[in-house]
Formats: structure tokens, sequence, C-alpha cells
């Protein structure tokens, strides 16, 4: 077993790039920090979201998917959609969530916001969660979505 990441020993370039694109052991424990420091946060969005049942979800920047289940807790069949442009988290939101995915309630997908996968439709709620853009231009907010919410969306310009 690996020792644990000290968080407070990771100099800002590389914490930075954990943030935008959580990859190995280092962004497994940068995703968990974010799951301590973010769990109030998440509490008032779901409240403010208010979904109802059988609302479609769309989620960008899902992370490890810590709230995935307390999301689908809030109505019954909810349908949840999720990308993330980290492979690394992709595999463990994969894991935790396994139960969802199996009876076709959770779908996860690798990929950029800027190059999602589909288009949502008209009855998809979008929240954007810890959602990182290396250099590009976020143009994805539908006016056919019914709601839209941004959890600490950072902008990373890397070179």
């Amino acid at each position: 077993m690996s020792d644990p990441v000290d968080l407070a020993k990771l100099d800002p370039a590389t914490l930075a790039k954990h943030l935008a694109n959580p990859e190995g052991t280092v962004g497994i424990a940068v995703t968990a920090g974010l799951n301590r420091s973010n769990a109030s946060l998440y509490t008032a969005v779901l409240a403010k979201l208010a979904v109802q049942t059988q609302e479609r979800i769309l989620e960008i920047g899902f992370g490890n998917g810590h709230e995935i289940n307390r999301l689908l807790s809030c109505a019954p069949g909810l349908v949840y959609t999720g990308v993330d442009v980290s492979e690394t988290m992709v595999a463990e939101a994969s894991l935790r969530n396994a139960g969802p995915i199996e009876n076709g309630h959770v779908t996860l997908r690798h990929a950029s916001s800027s190059a999602l996968p589909f288009s949502p439709d008209h009855s998809t709620r979008l929240w954007l969660s810890t959602l990182s853009i290396s250099g590009t231009t976020l143009s994805l907010i539908s006016p056919r979505s019914d709601a839209s919410f941004a959890i600490r969306v950072a902008l990373y310009w890397v070179r």
C-alpha cells in the first residue's frame, strides 16, 4: 500500500494540474479533499436544484462520483449522465456507482466539456460541477435546459 498523499505539500502547479484533470493517486487524493471541502456546497445546490421524479440530469465534471447517489436519492426515477475529462475519475466513479450504472440510472462518459459526445435534450437539467476548461471556450449551456448550476467552476489555462 502506498503512502497517503499530503495535499498540503503539493506545489501549486501540481495541484492545479490535478484540479483540471485528476490522475492517479494524487488525483484521487485531490478529489477526496474536494468531497470534504465541498460537502455543504453540494447540500445547498441539491436543495436549490429541487429535482423532480424522472428528470434527466447532466453533470459535467463529476470527479470521483461521490455525490451521484445523494443526487439520485432526491427523487425517484432520476436518470443521470455524467461527463468528466479524467479517465481516472471515470474509473473511480464507475466503481463507486456500479449499482446505479447496472440498473440504467447512471451513465458515465469520458469526454471534454468542449466536445460532448451528445447533445442534452430539452428535458435535461445541466449541473456543472468543479468544471475545468483548459484554454477553451465553453458554449454548451443551452436555452433548452431546464436549469443550470455551477459548483466551483474553474478555468485552467495550461500551457
